[in-house]
């Protein structure tokens, strides 16, 4: 059984703060939206996130504005020979999504505006296949797509609208479970403040936002 010891130091802090964040799959995802914002103005793309379940409310939300570029979390599909060591592929699926009003515009783009070429989604997919792979992110491990469709969420687009999804991976990704173990205080430490903090506002539920 675990016991809580001492008020951890600044090396157990930040070892903390960087796995409840989300770890090395949190450092891959970040990574791979800022690679994202670097190769597809924000100015022009609107980029979202894609939550792990997607109603149909959601998703007209998300897709409001194209061109878009949408990035979500998969799995981590460990290896069949894993021992000690907990290792595998890191997938995210990343979503394309474009708007022309002709279905040849939506594959082969069209001049939009005052004459500026908008790629369609033939384009656009080979743009974010150069960006992202063999993509190297620190400590994480080298991208690579290893999938490229336009079939998966065909049934979800309204008319005038064409996704495309690519699935992004990150093979042989460790986990390091040294740091982990080491911050198993910290995290039940972390558990008894929230506890509190419910019980001194009066509710069970807590309501995590970004600030």
């Amino acid at each position: 059984m675990l016991e809580l010891n001492g008020e951890p130091d600044d090396t157990e802090i930040q070892a903390l703060q960087t796995i409840i964040s989300g770890g090395v799959t949190g450092a891959a995802f970040q990574a791979i939206r800022a690679r994202l914002k670097a190769f597809f103005d924000p100015r022009l793309f609107s980029h979202e996130v894609i939550p792990a379940k997607v109603s149909p409310a959601i998703w007209d939300n998300i897709t409001r504005r194209a061109p878009m570029i949408g990035l979500g979390w998969s799995h981590w599909a460990t290896n069949p020979d894993n021992g000690a060591t907990f290792r595998g592929t890191l997938v995210f699926p990343l979503i394309i999504m474009v708007e022309f009003a002709k279905h040849e515009d939506r594959y082969l783009g069209a001049q939009i505006g005052s004459g500026a070429y908008m790629p369609g989604l033939l384009g656009l997919q080979e743009y974010a296949i150069g960006a992202l792979n063999n993509f190297e992110i620190d400590d994480v491990g080298t991208c690579r797509v290893n999938h490229v469709s336009s079939t998966e969420l065909a049934e979800w687009n309204k008319d005038g609208k064409a996704t495309t999804v690519l699935d992004i991976t990150i093979p042989n990704v460790a986990l390091d479970l040294d740091a982990v173990t080491a911050t198993l205080n910290d995290f039940l430490r972390l558990q008894e403040q929230l506890i509190c903090d419910q019980d001194d506002f009066g509710t069970n539920t807590l309501s995590v936002r970004d600030q």
